[in-house]
């Protein structure tokens, strides 16, 4: 970003200065002192955990130039007090996006996909554009101003994912972005906890469209059911994705593999290539193209870049141990994501017994029992050869599961992590695929650490 001078922090936030004098310029935003830099502000974020202003020293000592806080600090640098550090992080990620008109700013939201179509759309833009994109999952009120403030006046794109758990947070962080496009991947049930219903998870997503400024482009999902309701409410243009015939961007002949997803684009015949895992895939492939498409960006260019990106962290990525595979799609979990890695196994024709791993899905509320059950439902469709269901909503999946035709002594109930681990220890073989699933705080990938399987007699390796 380009240098912040401090009367330029103030007149943004609000703020009354105190402390050092001097009119340090400002080379940056930093809210980590672990990572702070010199010459940076660091804002001083109170947290659940952390609060900033206990690490306000260690920012200075790493060579902070000033502090924007809640309450004067006895630290030997030029403060600028406010009222709220995150709303003034927010007032200067948003100073920043509007002092930058020349960048195409495009919104990412969406019950299951974001991440992944992210990083696709922000390579695709960045194959003849100056890109800046949200850093791995930076999609709240927090992420999203850091990825702004990285903005500068070379930048042609911005690509912000948008997330979400509360009624009104997308209207906020659209307030803040003011993004050109608004791209929603798909809407399903997530977050019920606080957004009610899946009506109340459609309201909040579509907050993005509404909160489109400048050209107010769309981009939809033709094949989510949602996608009437959405179009119905786009501002302007809307251009749709999907395997759908109606769909503006169509994808056929979808081919899935452990290497890689491929599939044809409708209108041109060109075969698309990225590493990321499972029909989803071709949805996330889809929604970047179109990103590039409305950016002007030379289709052949776009296609290529995909390629390259590999998938996030926790999304369907293998990893091998010692004499099995795991698929670790533990990043987190909602009942459309989880269905969506279960088919992926399905389709990838990998050679080894299906295993699932699968775990709580938090913050669904009310209906959590039933949201569990029908996920063992469709985790059974894609026909595991053993699935250990971990968490207090074990037993409704295995439920689900057994409803539909699940053989029961395929089917193990564990309470925690440690229990699953035992299980798995002594049901494993090898060339298993082991998916791992689950809510971002049950941390399961960590059920198969320092597990490995004994090489078979008479095939252990040998030494050169």
């Amino acid at each position: 970003m380009d240098a912040l001078r401090l009367d330029d922090v103030l007149e943004i936030t609000g703020g009354r200065r105190f402390g050092s004098e001097g009119e340090p310029e400002l080379s940056g935003v930093s809210i980590d002192s672990r990572t702070a830099g010199a010459g940076q502000l660091f804002v001083c974020l109170p947290g659940e955990r952390f609060d900033g202003h206990g690490f306000a020293q260690a920012a200075a000592d790493a060579g902070a130039a000033a502090l924007v806080v809640q309450r004067e600090l006895p630290v030997p640098l030029p403060q600028v007090l406010v009222p709220s550090c995150l709303a003034a992080l927010g007032a200067l990620g948003q100073a920043r996006r509007r002092a930058s008109p020349q960048a195409l700013v495009l919104g990412i939201t969406g019950t299951n996909g974001k991440t992944g179509t992210k990083d696709l759309a922000a390579a695709a833009l960045g194959a003849d554009r100056r890109c800046v994109s949200s850093l791995r999952s930076y999609n709240n009120a927090v992420g999203v101003p850091l990825t702004l403030l990285d903005v500068g006046p070379d930048t042609e794109a911005v690509v912000v994912e948008l997330g979400s758990n509360a009624p009104g947070e997308i209207e906020a962080l659209s307030r803040m972005v003011e993004p050109d496009v608004g791209l929603i991947t798909n809407v399903h049930a997530g977050h019920l906890e606080g957004l009610g219903s899946l009506a109340g998870v459609r309201a909040e997503k579509a907050a993005l469209l509404t909160g489109l400024v400048g050209r107010r482009v769309s981009i939809l999902n033709r094949d989510d059911p949602s996608y009437g309701s959405l179009a119905a409410m786009a501002p302007g243009e809307v251009l749709s994705f999907g395997l759908s015939e109606s769909a503006d961007l169509r994808a056929r002949d979808v081919r899935c593999s452990v290497e890689s997803t491929r599939f044809v684009l409708d209108d041109d015949g060109r075969e698309v290539v990225v590493r990321h895992l499972g029909r989803h895939a071709v949805f996330n492939a889809l929604a970047a193209l179109a990103c590039a498409q409305v950016a002007g960006v030379d289709r052949a260019e776009a296609v290529q870049a995909l390629a390259q990106v590999p998938p996030p962290p926790g999304r369907l990525q293998f990893k091998q141990r010692g004499g099995f595979t795991v698929l670790d799609d533990s990043y987190n979990a909602n009942p459309g994501s989880l269905a969506a890695a279960a088919a992926a196994v399905a389709e990838l024709g990998h050679p080894g017994r299906r295993v699932f791993v699968v775990g709580d899905m938090l913050e669904l509320g009310s209906s959590s029992h039933e949201l569990h059950r029908a996920a063992g439902r469709a985790l059974a469709q894609s026909f595991p050869q053993l699935l250990v269901a971990v968490g207090s909503y074990a037993r409704d999946v295995v439920a689900g599961a057994v409803e539909i035709g699940l053989d029961r002594d395929a089917c193990i109930t564990c309470s925690d992590r440690e229990g699953a681990h035992a299980a798995l220890a002594s049901r494993l073989q090898r060339g298993d695929l082991v998916l791992v699933k689950a809510s971002r705080r049950m941390a399961l990938e960590d059920v198969l650490t320092d597990l490995s399987l004994p090489e078979p007699e008479g095939e252990a390796a040998i030494a050169p």
